[in-house]
């Protein structure tokens, strides 16, 4: 029996490591049949679950594994996984501690993860002392990568240098990804201007084409499509890479694209945000884009009715939005995939009243978070109500704002609200305080974008960022005169860089930025 048990346990690790799962739940419900107290079988069988989102029946097993077992720490940082992925962080938080107490064999995981619960709610310290008690058990990239991040956020750039120096004798040089990473979370806490690290994170506008003609659209005034030789350029720089987000136009309009998104399946350590309207994709394409690793599918909605999206797309269709988006969460069920959804909001006078409504309807239709942006450019026209000051307009945004916090929290819906409030003394003070000296004399900046990341816009323009402002007409450079592997390092690059650690930078800074509109994290962290 004892050999029966342990082969079907075997038997189930393997179909969940290949996303079985329901095939290993079949192969432990054989093995509890046999040995209803069999707590490895419990565990497993609440990991599943857990893997599959059903955290009621995880969360089961598990507490049957701990009544079978009760001074196991290992049970107890499993649970603590549940609660958190519930959002139940405070009952997360004691389960760690008691695992912690305990000595579990993974107290590291349990550190780990109340450290991230600290950072969450911004107690910093508390989330640094974590990491570095995680790593101190053990090396774990993940920990080691969250530290060095907070310590550049508290500005404790002393810690950065000891922490990276005692790292690359752990990295193997095969490890470039790693290695790249670490260097540059150097440099920038040494104040370089120019790199020795690569580029860590692209925004890539592949075509201005599309197969709508949306109202609120300026891309369409101009014609692009980038290079294959660009492309290429790009992909080399794959090895190294923590983010590509993929825009256009219609990024499916692109017939290369397929090859690019082919490729990327060779670098674990890159994460997609591709944006879509979504009215080109096929079952066929969904099926492809359900099993890429690491994807987030970005689905442009202005309107949450029939009437408001189709008048802002024109040329879209509400029940082929809607159609495909069911599809895409039948195949993401089938697959076991993933694949997370973010619901793209372009604010405008034709939708602004409907904020509460696209955070339902993101709930509604299974979207894990939300972006409401302003309308850009068309500042000739009322739909600007930002460039052409709707008071109305803004005082009802401003006052529904707490609610639509409270909405996407009670949802679990990631929430970056970038709509801009009224430019304010206190708002540009308390921006300012991000520039000041760190806790080893480390000067803190108010944004790290240059350091990290290039955009390519529309018409083959390179900024640091999209939301980067100067120089208004033709970028620090255009792709199609110069290489990417020389603007990373180009004079508009290091101008960039030189501004922001002498806070000179609000003449080449978004307003937006600088008023503190833009989330901190989204300025300071690559994404």
């Amino acid at each position: 029996m004892q050999t029966f048990v342990h082969q079907k346990i075997l038997i189930s690790k393997i179909h969940k490591e290949k996303r079985e799962y329901n095939m290993a739940i079949k192969e432990l419900e054989t093995v509890l049949s046999f040995e209803p107290q069999n707590a490895e079988a419990h565990i497993l069988l609440g990991l599943v679950y857990q893997e599959k989102m059903q955290y009621d029946l995880a969360l089961e097993n598990i507490r049957i594994a701990l009544k079978l077992d009760p001074l196991n720490g290992t049970i107890l940082t499993l649970m603590g996984n549940i609660y958190n992925l519930r959002g139940q962080y405070e009952l997360a938080e004691k389960e760690y501690k008691k695992a912690i107490e305990l000595k579990a064999k993974n107290s590291d995981d349990a550190h780990f993860e109340l450290g991230r619960i600290y950072e969450m709610f911004n107690k910093y310290n508390d989330a640094i002392g974590e990491y570095e008690l995680s790593l101190d058990i053990g090396y774990r990239k993940d920990a080691l990568l969250k530290l060095i991040q907070l310590y550049r956020l508290t500005g404790r750039c002393e810690s950065i240098e000891k922490r990276v120096a005692d790292s690359l004798k752990e990295v193997p040089k095969e490890d470039v990804f790693l290695r790249n990473l670490l260097l540059n979370e150097l440099e920038m806490a040494q104040g370089k201007t120019i790199l020795s690290s690569k580029v860590r994170s692209f925004t890539i506008t592949l075509t201005n084409r599309c197969n709508l003609s949306c109202s609120a659209c300026e891309a369409r005034r101009y014609k692009w499509e980038m290079p294959r030789k660009t492309a290429e350029e790009i992909m080399a720089f794959f090895p190294y890479l923590e983010y590509i987000m993929w825009q256009g136009g219609e990024v499916f309009l692109v017939d290369y694209f397929s090859d690019i998104l082919e490729e990327t399946k060779r670098y674990p350590n890159i994460k997609q945000l591709i944006v879509t309207n979504g009215m080109l994709l096929s079952e066929d394409l969904i099926e492809k884009l359900v099993i890429q690793p690491s994807v987030v599918l970005a689905i442009s909605v202005d309107g949450v009715t029939k009437d408001s999206y189709e008048n802002i797309r024109k040329g879209a269709s509400f029940e082929k939005l809607i159609s495909t988006i069911n599809v895409i969460n039948s195949k993401r069920k089938q697959h076991n995939s993933d694949l997370h959804l973010h619901l793209n909001v372009t604010i405008m006078k034709s939708n602004y009243h409907q904020l509460l409504d696209f955070i339902e309807f993101a709930r509604e239709y299974g979207f894990s978070s939300v972006l409401f942006r302003p309308v850009q450019g068309n500042f000739d026209s009322e739909e600007n109500i930002f460039y052409n000051r709707d008071d109305d307009a803004l005082n009802y945004m401003a006052a529904i704002n707490c609610s639509l916090i409270e909405k996407a929290r009670e949802y679990k819906i990631a929430l970056d609200n970038r709509i801009p409030v009224p430019p304010n003394s206190s708002a540009l003070d308390a921006n300012n305080k991000n520039v000041c000296m760190g806790q080893d004399g480390c000067k803190k900046i108010m944004c790290y974008a240059p350091w990290q990341r290039l955009y390519i816009s529309w018409d083959g323009n390179v900024y640091p960022d999209c939301m980067c402002v100067w120089p208004p007409d033709d970028g620090i450079a255009n792709v199609k005169k110069a290489s990417i592997k020389d603007i990373w390092n180009n004079e508009g690059m290091q101008f960039y860089r030189r501004k922001l650690l002498d806070n000179s930078h609000k003449d080449i800074c978004s307003p937006d930025c600088i008023a503190g509109n833009i989330p901190e994290r989204y300025l300071k962290f690559n994404r």
